[in-house]
């Protein structure tokens, strides 16, 4: 049986960025994951080819970090941005895969394999909030903006895009992950495919093995 967080819902970054700009409907998923630690229920198997997806980003970040240190940038890998960030509901954590410093510049880096999607930015954007906030001795005073970087190039992200409507916006999610109500579940195969939480803990859970519905119609 799945165990409440001892320390109340925790959030990683990772787990909201698509849920904040609306490339998942299931607010259930992650509400799960804040609220309940993550040792105490079943998950579910992956299929993702992780290897081959583990080797290719581990090239681009390696690719990226030797560019931003040729331009004379200190570079923190991984780990070493780990950061927490404790609000009144809740903690929202994560760790961004590289932050690179000069003079009074910082960038937020995070590379990515895939296509481009928007809830890419919005996790950068959610790391551009954080940080400075979390990691205060570190940032204080720095321009701070953010990018995400593609096989085919980067995307930029400035500073300024971390206005009051994407604060609020984050805020507001967080908020609802936090209450002890359980949002609805919007169980459907394109969402539950990549969601990590099995069906004990979620009977709705949609498999692959489910026919989707198909209509006849004779008016075309």
């Amino acid at each position: 049986m799945a165990q409440a967080r001892v320390g109340g819902p925790y959030i990683w970054v990772s787990w909201i960025s698509k849920l904040l700009v609306g490339e998942v409907s299931c607010q259930w998923g992650a509400w799960f994951r804040a609220q309940f630690e993550g040792s105490s229920w079943e998950k579910v198997p992956s299929d993702f080819d992780q290897v081959q997806w583990l080797i290719r980003h581990g090239e681009l970040l390696e690719q990226t970090r030797r560019y931003y240190e040729r331009q004379g940038y200190q570079v923190s890998l991984d780990s070493q941005n780990s950061f927490t960030l404790r609000g009144n509901v809740a903690t929202l954590a994560g760790r961004p895969d590289l932050v690179v410093a000069r003079d009074n510049e910082v960038i937020v880096v995070d590379a990515r394999v895939g296509q481009p999607n928007a809830s890419h930015s919005a996790q950068v954007m959610t790391y551009l909030y954080a940080l400075p906030r979390a990691l205060k001795s570190k940032f204080h005073g720095a321009a701070v903006s953010g990018q995400v970087v593609y096989p085919d190039g980067p995307v930029d992200i400035p500073g300024e895009a971390v206005d009051q409507h994407f604060v609020s916006a984050l805020g507001s999610l967080i908020r609802s992950l936090s209450t002890l109500q359980a949002p609805r579940k919007v169980p459907s195969y394109s969402e539950c495919r990549f969601c990590p939480i099995g069906a004990r803990d979620c009977p709705e859970r949609v498999g692959a093995d489910e026919p989707l519905p198909v209509g006849v119609t004779d008016d075309f």
